[in-house]
């Protein structure tokens, strides 16, 4: 391929992006003005819960302990809510990597041994850091998943994204491809090992390491701190299911 047909290639990409955008329908935009009732805000271990705080959402892993699985995250209160045909865009900042996991995106909620390793439906962000310095345990990555880890497709963000910086991530999910957009531009496209599940939308903090190659060994960490300050999130789709819901108060439909 001549760079002048890659070029052109990437255009095209890009408008059919631009028209998804403009031709989809808003689920949801939260500004983290104040705290809403549409997410579902959940800690474990020694962790505290995430708080709204100065216009943002602010999820803070402190002082977690090896003993346990340490967590704080947000999430739909609904498990796996999501059809393909829908967008999540986030912008958010990262403090510095600590031991264990952090991430955003969609994913179908299974949290077993089992599903983790043999169920597992992904198109999320996933940043991750270990003592062992085994490249299987340290990477930051754009990741989708169809039925196991071992029915993956990644694109590794090292080296290409400062995510202590703001930066505002797009992840197109669709029946037949995946995109990912970082501040407007296309980083990555696919049409493999696309997951076909129904998720939701989480953000989560964690002291918890996987091998993502077998054998796919995990397990808990002391870990002194880490931070996501998330400024917005907008989900949007076409041609999905129709959602309708009361929770607390928050009533949101969605019809295609």
């Amino acid at each position: 391929m001549t760079k002048y047909s890659f070029n052109i290639e990437i255009i095209i990409l890009q408008f059919i992006i631009l028209s998804t955008t403009i031709n989809a329908q808003l689920i949801l935009r939260d500004d983290f003005k104040s705290k809403s009732n549409y997410w579902y805000y959940r800690a474990d271990g020694n962790q505290s819960i995430p708080i709204v705080k100065d216009g943002m959402l602010q999820l803070k892993l402190i002082n977690a302990i090896e003993s346990e699985y340490c967590n704080t995250e947000v999430y739909d209160p609904t498990d796996e809510v999501y059809s393909p045909g829908t967008t999540a865009r986030i912008r958010l900042r990262c403090t510095q990597q600590h031991i264990g996991s952090r991430g955003w995106g969609f994913w179908d909620g299974d949290l077993t041994v089992e599903d983790i390793l043999f169920d597992y439906d992904v198109a999320w962000i996933m940043q991750q850091k270990s003592e062992n310095p085994d490249s299987v345990y340290n990477w930051f990555l754009f990741g989708l998943s169809k039925d196991t880890l071992t029915n993956k497709q990644t694109y590794s963000l090292k080296k290409v994204i400062d995510e202590t910086q703001w930066h505002t991530y797009q992840i197109i999910w669709k029946p037949d491809s995946s995109f990912l957009v970082i501040d407007d531009l296309l980083y990555y496209v696919t049409n493999s090992n696309i997951p076909d599940d129904k998720m939701r939308f989480d953000v989560w903090i964690d002291n918890r390491v996987i091998g993502i190659e077998p054998p796919y060994k995990f397990w808990n960490n002391n870990s002194v701190g880490s931070s996501i300050f998330v400024d917005y999130v907008e989900i949007s789709g076409i041609n999905g299911i129709e959602i309708l819901r009361n929770i607390s108060g928050n009533i949101l439909l969605w019809k295609s």
